[in-house]
């Protein structure tokens, strides 16, 4: 509670010298020429959008990502005065676009260039994260520290007074005025300094315009108004609650001192620290020029620690002695280090980068040394310098940026600061040049934006800025550990692990999600460096790891924006670039090369030409000046660089490089690091962009280890969210029901054919078995797919009904194996099987989806071939001999593994290859034509027809010279072709057009070569005429009928393509039959001998044509654009796919030309299935927003309280809240999680955009989202203070405090609103302002000092002998509580009596006992009346020497009883409740009074009581505390003075009956006894006391006690009080009713209730603060009697004088019985 009243007091003093959030404006005011908020795109300040310059950036980014900058609007005009307003711009993009609005503006100049105008020049800007503050230089019209800018300089004058008012003077007057706080209503009144009485009909708001009767009239700023301010700068603070949107008016920071002309802000960004003290720079300027000496300018800062509501300043710091010869200082930005370090850099004169900090002492800040860092720039500009919020090389890091240059404000540059363990910079630092080199660069600003990138918003010579934002690695050329969040989609059962950095994985929702064990990622260690000795700090290898991404041929090598460039676009000896490099990787033995440019490479160096030892990476040119001077051997060695990547489940690490293993072979995507084994161990290459320190690219490995990471497996284990986190690590998984399934991502040829290994004769395409053919050998098909969309990449290829197959993807083709279609049985064309084939696909961002697709598989075909070789010769005296062998192929066709053979000469048998011409070579003898060349046995897939004719038999006695071998059967089919008209891919057939009515085929002449001599020298020819080479079919023509001549043993393969035609309908089929010839002949001479050697082969073909344009249509279509079955209901995607693999199954198997009963119908049941895909609702949004605000729905409306322990959020914004909580939760009940993925959220159709439950979704969550928990404004301090109301004597007051009535029953109406049966703030923060100004107003109607409206006044006159007498103030009227002085010191030498006459009573005060000098209290109206005379001789006194008569010349008295008479005058004595009367000092009788003497009689009496014991307890913390100088004390009664004393107390508790109260704030005081036995404790401080009491005594609250009891017949009660040195005790008493008895009615002002106040107050420490008096009612023996103390008093609440009254307990006497009521 003491810091809740510490706050209501800060509160206090914010709402009477500060100005509101939001202000008044009126037609006529400034806002009416203020241009238009506006949007911008790219940079939040666009010239001429509206003013033509913007100077000045500054730039904050808060939590939630925003960015927020700032500038000078200077119109026209550029210059450093003459109109210019602050603008401000917000972005919540990163910068894409921005809007942008006016947080100062004033209208006087017209939005152009003029002396004559106010101006604002420089702000910075500073945040907590959530509210922004702002401090701006201004100057009132026609004023501005530059000449050239304004009429004249500003004035040394503050401006303000005192307590931080702003002055005013009137119609060119005096400053005799002053502008008070702002209330309720927005604006504040003008007050005369004189006397602070209002000034009647004017106002002013927070702007600072004014305004008569309600009518704006002016702005006190400018030349021409009626009130005018000073004619010098200010500082304005500003704060904005909303993210930029909004800004306060300004309050006016009272920093600058009397005799400084400017006092400005440092331009850029101020900072909060971690202890939340605001910061923000400033700088005062001489006389003299800019930097014309060390005490032209001086930097500090100022500083708050409560938001702003109170400011303190440091010391400036110039001194050339003190400082270390700094020179002079200016425009300073400020970091904070923590731990009560600020750290100050500052433009200077230096040329360098200097800083100095300073440290917080408890009291204040105090500076240190300044530090120059050597680093050079043009320090004569302002800079920019930001702590960065990680780490960067595992160092803590600050940011610059300036102008680099040292000629003048050019070449931009960011340098990155690396801090030691001790804060000193490290001489290990980044540059990071921003521009071209000599651009104009002068002020900036930077920012680091949410995801770690840094922004730099800063001047060029454009009238506007430049705006750009920078990846922090490729910025700093180090390895940042910035914080990454990642959203990871799973379905249920799905494991992935994942890699964190800190080993304690956080698990939002282990329900959703399990963790294994964390397993340690382990790592390397190397040691950085600055020479060859790398003596640097040993960080982790991972560092250093380069990913490597294939571009084709080449590679790009990078880590985080940094890239290996050892060509021409790098610098040698600085291997490392921010722009991609191609890179050539060379194996070489023991390596590899890394080549760039043709002839450059990376190149190690172990020693330079002189031998010395320097081990840094450089660049070698082999075709330059660098390829003589080292041996091929040195070479090679030099730039053979190994490859290690980190070690995979099972390896184990290399001893150099512990958890990373050497390879021999580079995998696309990897990471690896890049290594020299030199003489003196294993050197890393270091990712870096610097070009001024070799070693900076250079590690080298320590043969440490170290703990890189923690891999985890993460389980999903039911549908929902799960936060999983650690360290910097964060992912946002996501688990949905059923697998994430594709369409139209893959497409695959139709078939996958498999073969054997061709373990008998033949190539093995030729035999069945489970190896994928792949086109590796002649022969072969592949089967090929495209990925038809970047974003995905397989991952895996599984066959259903397979669980053993391998199957590998690789460069689009298909191998490994597939155990289907692997057996002899499917040798044959007609066979096969459709299967299931599933593809995992990995999208960006990591999900993991499938795709499924339904192929055929076949063994490879063998295509149907003839084959014939013939050797013939004749021989009469010379030899004539001809070898001739061919193929005839119909190529890709399905041989007819069912033919027979047709007549005993012909075989059924295969060419071991009939893909490559030459490739078979047969025997060239007499015995022999065919030899090896085919075989029967070669492979399952037998197909090709063969013969062979060799010339054995005589003719005349010779070989046979001429003869034709015919290789050909008409009766059987050679090969089948399948022809899908609506297919391109028809294997063999080539599709001429989009109908397919017409096709080719392509039929090869494959030639043969000879092993001996007499054929392959020999020309083979072809028929010139149509008896042979021909095709015979219906609709059949051959496009090449005469194929080429060629040289036997080196002819090539020829082709031929035969054209059909089809015209069928959908789903039918028909056989066309093709014949085809080819003959080939050889004739060769020897002198007059000749042979003719004709072969003549023959295929027979068929093609089974169909048309499947039914089904080709719809499947097409449907998987022409990627679907995922999360966009769909799932009945949906179900039905849909069950069609789509159905019509797949039946397009890919080739041998179903016509639907049957299984897929009747799939093309129509694929189309409605596909246009009846209907998408999904996504409950994505709305899960995520309920979820968001689940917590704080939870809590509950009153579970959401503040510090200062009141409601959160406006009752308004929660009910919005609540209400559409509740309907999101409701909607989301309504569709359970497990059925969401079947809501449909659209109408029918895949691409619909048409809503239908969607709409309610998404209205549902918008709603939400836009139902914006409204952060309440604080009204503590109005709480307080109407809490005070309740407790102050509204009897003080005029309208007896019905002013603060009103205001309270104002306040309370538009403050709070119920809830739930309680009230709770809901005025919104952005309306602080509102509370305030009830707090304002209900503070200023409690006022009752000088300069109180509303405090009750009261007459004081005085008379001496009848005539006036003036008091020392010389008035008559009174404000309440205050003191009215009379001096009679004049009568000193008379007797006087002085008689006080109030409506309460009259009282004699006696004035020599004051010296005749009078202070009185003033209470009521108030009448003194003094009459002087000759002194008398006979004075009558009661108990305690009160004067109950006094008579001059008095001759006699007469004791009678209880009565003194003196002449006519009877005197009765005073009862007392202390004593029972036993008589006079003088005895009965008539006595004669002494001449010359003064009589005095006084009554006698015995005290009253019973004992009662107090005691002084030991547990207090103060030193010798003592009651009558002992620890115990019995009083034997009543009212006996009780002396406790102490060494140290400072305060005093009482307890009764075991509850403990304040006491007394004295160390010394005197109480009286009472009824009731009492302990009393000494504290010596006010911690020391128990809690309960601590408020209480900070205030200075009065402590009171007064008990009731009866004694001498009357109701009595024994009163003591005390009260702290802060208030002003007004008057005490009691307050007495015959009838009330309620605390809240036996109260002063109460109905039936009667003031009585004490004249009679003991105050024996000499403080009017603390006393003793007793009070009883006379008549109360009988009847009901109540009666309870009260004290008055009056404490000060920050220049608001305030009536309290506290009261006592409430006792009641009936018939004479007392007790207490409460």
């Amino acid at each position: 509670m003491a810091k809740k009243w510490t706050a209501v007091l800060m509160a206090i003093l914010m709402v009477l010298t500060a100005f509101p959030v939001t202000t008044a404006m009126a037609a006529g005011s400034s806002e009416a020429s203020k241009p238009a908020d506006g949007t911008t795109q790219g940079r939040p300040f666009v010239s001429d959008n509206p003013s033509h310059w913007y100077r000045i950036p500054s730039m904050v980014t808060l939590d939630d990502g925003t960015v927020v900058a700032a500038a000078d609007a200077r119109w026209d005009g550029g210059m450093d005065g003459g109109g210019n307003d602050v603008i401000t711009a917000r972005s919540t993009d990163n910068g894409d676009t921005w809007s942008y609005t006016w947080a100062g503006y004033y209208g006087d100049n017209g939005n152009v260039f003029s002396k004559a105008s106010t101006s604002y020049c420089d702000s910075n800007i500073a945040t907590d994260g959530k509210t922004l503050y702002m401090l701006s230089t201004f100057f009132a019209s026609g004023v501005a520290i530059n000449g050239t800018s304004a009429n004249a300089q500003p004035s040394k004058d503050t401006g303000l007074d005192s307590q931080g008012r702003l002055l005013l003077a009137r119609n060119g007057g005096d400053y005799d005025y002053y502008v008070g706080a702002v209330g309720a209503d927005g604006y504040a009144s003008i007050y005369r300094t004189s006397d602070s009485t209002v000034v009647s009909h004017y106002k002013v708001n927070g702007e600072f315009e004014l305004f008569k009767d309600g009518a704006y009239v002016g702005c006190v700023w400018y030349s021409n108004c009626e009130f005018q301010a000073k004619k010098c700068q200010y500082l304005f603070f500003r704060t904005s609650t909303d993210g930029g949107k909004t800004w306060s008016a300004p309050s006016l920071v009272n920093a600058r001192k009397s005799g400084e002309k400017f006092l400005g802000a440092g331009p850029g960004r101020a900072i909060v620290t971690d202890d939340g003290t605001i910061c923000m720079p400033v700088y005062v300027y001489g006389d003299n020029a800019w930097g014309s000496g060390d005490a032209s300018q001086a930097t500090s800062f100022i500083y708050s620690k409560d938001q702003g509501k109170t400011w303190s300043r440091t010391a400036n710091f110039t001194s050339t002695s003190s400082f270390g010869g700094s020179g002079w200082s200016s425009e300073a930005q400020l970091v904070d280090l923590g731990n009560g370090v600020v750290r100050c850099f500052y433009r200077n004169g230096k040329k360098k980068i200097m800083y100095c900090d300073a440290t917080w002492t408890g009291s204040l800040y105090r500076w240190g040394d300044v530090v120059d860092t050597g680093i050079d720039i043009w320090g004569n500009c302002q800079l920019s310098a930001i702590m960065y919020p990680y780490l960067i090389d595992g160092k803590r890091a600050i940011l610059v940026s300036s102008p680099s240059s040292t000629e003048g404000r050019k070449t931009g540059a960011i340098f990155t600061l690396l801090l030691n363990d001790d804060n000193t910079v490290s001489t290990e630092y980044a540059k990071k040049t921003i521009t071209a080199e000599g651009a104009m660069f002068a002020y900036s600003c930077l920012t680091v934006l949410k995801d770690g990138s840094v922004a730099d918003l800063y001047e060029t010579d454009a009238c506007d800025f430049t705006y750009k934002v920078f990846d922090i690695q490729s910025l700093t050329g180090m390895d940042v550990d910035v914080p990454t969040t990642a959203d990871i989609q799973m379905n249920v059962g799905q494991k992935k692990t994942l890699t964190f950095s800190e080993q304690n994985v956080n698990n939002s929702a282990s329900d959703i999600v399990s963790l294994s064990a964390a397993k340690e990622v382990p790592g390397a260690t190397a040691n950085k460096a600055t020479d060859a000795n790398y003596s640097g700090d040993s960080i982790s290898a991972k560092r250093a790891l380069y990913t490597f991404t294939s571009t084709g041929t080449e590679y790009t090598i990078a880590h985080a924006g940094m890239y290996l460039s050892v060509g021409t676009n790098g610098k040698a000896g600085y291997p490392g670039a921010s722009t991609p490099a191609n890179v050539t990787l060379r194996a070489v033995d023991g390596g590899f090369q890394l080549l760039q440019d043709g002839h450059y490479g990376l190149y190690f160096m172990e020693k330079d030409s002189k031998g010395n030892v320097v081990n840094h990476f450089e660049r070698w040119d082999f075709e330059g000046k660098d390829k003589d001077t080292k041996t091929e051997e040195e070479v090679l060695k030099a730039t053979t660089f190994q490859l290690y990547r980190r070690i995979r489940t099972g390896e184990t690490g290399s001893t150099e490089l512990p958890g990373y293993i050497q390879v021999n072979t580079v995998d696309d995507g990897e990471e690896y690091l890049i290594v020299y084994h030199g003489t003196d161990g294993y050197f890393l290459l270091n990712p870096s962009t610097s070009t001024t320190n070799m070693y900076a690219h250079c590690l080298k490995a320590n043969g440490g280890s170290t703990i890189d990471g923690y891999n985890v497996t993460v389980t999903a284990n039911a549908v929902g969210n799960a936060v999983v986190q650690a360290g910097l690590n964060t992912y946002n998984i996501t688990v949905v029901d059923g697998d994430l399934a594709v369409t139209g991502v893959v497409k695959y040829d139709p078939v996958i054919y498999t073969h054997g290994d061709a373990s008998g004769k033949g190539q093995p395409y030729m035999y069945c078995g489970s190896l994928i053919s792949d086109g590796s050998q002649a022969g072969e098909k592949e089967t090929h797919y495209t990925v038809n969309d970047s974003r995905y990449t397989i991952t895996g290829i599984k066959c259903v009904e397979d669980s053993a197959a391998d199957i590998k993807y690789a460069n689009g083709k298909l191998s490994g194996t597939l155990h289907i279609a692997d057996t002899a049985e499917y040798a044959s064309y007609k066979k096969g099987e459709t299967v299931t084939i599933e593809t995992n696909l990995t999208d960006a961002d990591g999900n993991i989806w499938t795709q499924t697709d339904k192929l055929y598989v076949a063994s490879n075909p063998v295509a149907g071939h003839s084959v014939g070789t013939q050797n013939i010769w004749y021989q009469t005296t010379k030899l004539a001999s001809s070898a001739l062998g061919c193929i005839y192929v119909a190529e890709d066709s399905f041989g007819n593994t069912d033919r027979k053979v047709s007549n005993s000469t012909k075989e059924l048998e295969n060419a071991y290859n009939v893909e490559d011409a030459n490739a078979i070579t047969f025997e060239d003898k007499w015995d022999s034509g065919r030899g090896s060349a085919f075989s029967s046995s070669a492979g399952d897939k037998v197909v090709g027809l063969s013969d062979s004719f060799k010339s054995t038999d005589l003719l005349g006695g010779h070989r046979v010279y001429n003869n034709t071998l015919n290789v050909k059967d008409s009766g059987s089919l050679s090969a089948y072709y399948f022809y899908d008209m609506s297919s391109d891919q028809n294997l063999g057939v080539t599709r001429n057009n989009a109908e397919g009515t017409s096709y080719s085929l392509k039929l090869a002449y494959v030639p043969m070569k000879s092993n001996g001599s007499r054929g392959d020298s020999g020309e083979v020819s072809f028929p010139t005429d149509d008896s042979l080479n021909y095709v015979s079919g219906n609709g059949f023509t051959v496009d090449k009928t005469y194929l080429d001549t060629y040289t036997m043993g080196s002819g090539p393969k020829q082709y031929q393509a035969v054209t059909g035609t089809a015209s069928l309908a959908p789903n039918t089929t028909e056989e066309q039959q093709v014949i085809s010839e080819v003959q080939a002949y050889q004739t060769n001479t020897n002198g007059s001998n000749w042979v003719k050697n004709y072969v003549n082969l023959g295929l027979t073909l068929q093609v089974k044509v169909c048309n499947k344009s039914n089904e080709r249509k719809p499947y097409n279509e449907a998987v022409s654009k990627v679907r995922v079955s999360t966009d769909y209901t799932k009945a949906s995607w179900d039905k849909y796919t069950t069609a789509l693999l159905n019509t797949e199954a039946y397009l890919n198997n080739y041998t179903l030309l016509t639907t049957d009963e299984t897929t009747q119908d799939v093309g129509t049941v694929l189309d409605s299935t596909y246009t009846g895909l209907t998408k999904r609702a996504d409950f994505t949004e709305l899960e995520k927003v309920v979820e968001q605000n689940k917590a704080a729905y939870d809590k509950g409306f009153a579970g959401n309280v503040t510090d200062t322990d009141q409601n959160k959020y406006t009752v308004d914004s929660w009910q919005n809240f609540e209400t559409a909580y509740k309907a999101g939760a409701d909607l989301l009940a309504k569709y359970p999680e497990k059925g969401r993925n079947n809501v449909a959220g659209f109408t029918v159709g895949p691409d619909s955009a048409e809503k239908t439950t969607q709409t309610q979704i998404d209205e549902t969550a918008t709603q939400l989202k836009n139902s914006g928990l409204v952060v309440a404004a604080d009204a503590s301090a109005y709480e307080s203070a109407r809490s005070i109301s309740a407790t102050i004597d509204r009897t003080a007051f005029q309208d007896d405090g019905t002013a603060i009535t009103n205001t309270v029953t104002k306040g309370d109406s538009t403050i709070y609103k119920a809830y739930n049966g309680k009230d709770y703030v809901n005025v919104p923060a952005a309306r602080q302002d509102t509370v305030d100004g009830f707090t304002t107003d209900l503070l200023s109607n409690m006022n009752v000092g000088e300069s109180s409206e509303s405090g009750r006044t009261f007459t004081v006159a005085c008379t001496v002998n009848g005539n006036a007498f003036e008091t020392r103030e010389g008035k008559a009227l009174y404000h309440y509580g205050t003191i009215a002085h009379l001096d009679f010191s004049a009568y000193e030498s008379q007797d006087t009596v002085c008689v006080v006459h109030t409506a309460t009573g009259d009282t004699k005060i006696d004035l020599a006992k004051c010296n005749y000098q009078l202070s009185l209290l003033v209470q009521q109206d108030t009448t003194i009346t003094v009459t002087t005379a000759t002194r008398p001789n006979v004075i009558v006194a009661d108990y305690f020497g009160t004067i109950l008569g006094a008579f001059v010349g008095a001759t006699s008295v007469t004791v009678k009883g209880n009565t003194v008479t003196v002449g006519d005058t009877v005197i009765t004595a005073k009862d007392s409740p202390k004593y029972t009367f036993t008589g006079w000092t003088w005895s009965e009788g008539t006595h004669a009074v002494p001449a010359g003497q003064v009589a005095q009689i006084v009554q006698k009496g015995t005290r009253t009581g019973v004992d009662v014991n107090y005691t002084v307890s030991n547990s207090g913390t103060a030193a010798n505390a003592l009651i009558n100088g002992a620890t115990r004390y019995t009083a034997p009664g009543i009212n006996k003075p009780l002396e406790l004393t102490s060494d140290n107390a400072v305060y005093w508790t009482r307890t009764v009956n075991g509850v403990e109260t304040l006491a007394s704030y004295e160390q010394n005081v005197t109480l009286f006894s009472a009824n009731t036995d009492t302990t009393y404790s000494a504290y010596a401080s006010l911690n020391d006391l128990p809690k309960n009491l601590q408020e209480q005594a900070e205030s200075g609250t009065p402590a009171l006690n007064g008990v009731g009891f009866f004694a001498d017949k009357k109701f009595t009660m024994s009163c003591d009080y005390s009260a702290g040195a802060d208030v002003t005790v007004l008057e005490v008493g009691v307050i007495y009713s015959a009838t009330k008895n309620g605390k809240d009615t036996l109260v002063k002002g109460g109905d039936g209730a009667t003031t009585v106040v004490s004249r009679n107050v003991a105050n024996w420490t000499g403080s009017p603060n603390s006393g003793t008096f007793t009070m009883t009612k006379k008549g109360s023996d009988t009847g009901s009697h109540y009666m309870r103390m009260y004290v008055s008093y009056r404490t000060s609440r920050m220049n608001t004088q305030v009536p309290f009254v506290v009261y006592g307990d409430i006792y009641q006497c009936v018939n004479g019985v007392v007790s207490a009521v409460n």
